[in-house]
């Protein structure tokens, strides 16, 4: 089992796009957002009718924790497929755009998991699109994400996709993502703090440190 995920960019061949309305653009949807910026400082942008398809070589990580322990844009919930949200709803409260999501032909959460409330948050980067409902396990080995889109005016925007790869899976050439509680992170002392639901870690602290040792070629810090 592995304890680190693979976070995979828009860019990354292994992602197809499917449909003629898609665009890769660069900056992020949302310049100061809550949630930072978009991953690589790159996104697609789908306006119309598409989608895209993912296969990838994969496996559960453990139980997943119930939707309203999580925040839009936790990391870690064994796979996860992020973007910038921002919708328009109508009197029936249908989105524009609207996505279903499919891992293996089955149906996982997508647009019609979200509520009115959450729909109508302020628009966010790094927001969960595509997520595994709680209970779904992922066996070990190949599996295929399938994401169809609906836009007439609002567009769709794909930043990344992260996933907990097999135990066989080649890491030379993918980017980890070591979360703010890994456990090789060496924090000083008491001057760290749990932020965004626990999804961060921050200090006010004009001497805190943290240190983590790693093999590799280079490293980003968000």
């Amino acid at each position: 089992m592995s304890v680190r995920q693979i976070v995979v960019d828009d860019t990354d061949s292994r992602i197809v796009y499917l449909g003629s309305g898609w665009t890769q653009e660069h900056g992020s949807p949302v310049a100061n957002g809550p949630s930072g910026p978009v991953y690589e400082n790159t996104y697609h942008q789908l306006g119309g009718n598409g989608g895209l398809s993912f296969v990838f070589d994969g496996e559960s990580t453990g139980p997943i924790q119930p939707r309203l322990n999580q925040t839009p844009y936790s990391p870690g919930y064994n796979f996860n497929l992020y973007g910038t949200m921002q919708v328009d709803l109508d009197a029936m409260n249908n989105t524009d755009p609207s996505w279903d999501c499919f891992l293996d032909g089955s149906r996982i959460w997508g647009s019609n998991s979200f509520t009115p409330d959450e729909l109508n948050i302020t628009i966010a980067n790094n927001f969960a699109l595509c997520e595994l409902p709680e209970h779904h396990d992922i066996s070990i080995g190949s599996h295929k994400l399938t994401v169809n889109v609906t836009s007439n005016k609002r567009p769709f925007w794909l930043d990344q996709i992260s996933f907990y790869p097999s135990p066989d899976h080649l890491l030379d050439n993918d980017t980890i993502l070591i979360d703010c509680k890994d456990p090789a992170i060496q924090y000083s002392g008491e001057d760290w703090v749990d932020a965004q639901s626990g999804v961060a870690r921050v200090t006010d602290q004009p001497h805190a440190t943290m240190r983590f040792n790693f093999t590799g070629i280079s490293e980003s810090v968000y």
